[in-house]
């Protein structure tokens, strides 16, 4: 039995301004900053989790070589 194209199409669209409404929402959020001369993209354009993570994970691993 094959899919109708009717339902592929409205669950493709309907997927597709779910992702777009929720990339748009993140970019609000931590909005992408230019770098400036002699900095790298990645250091300026870190999100808040991502710095978090990172030191939770420096810190464990500190903790760890005790």
């Amino acid at each position: 039995m094959a899919w109708d194209p009717v339902v592929l199409r409205k669950h493709n669209s309907t997927s597709h301004f779910r992702l777009l409404s929720q990339l748009r929402s993140e970019l609000r959020e931590n909005p992408l900053v230019r770098p400036k001369e002699g900095e790298r993209i990645g250091e300026v354009n870190r999100s808040k989790s991502l710095v978090r993570a990172v030191e939770n994970k420096i810190a464990s691993m500190a903790r760890s070589r005790r």
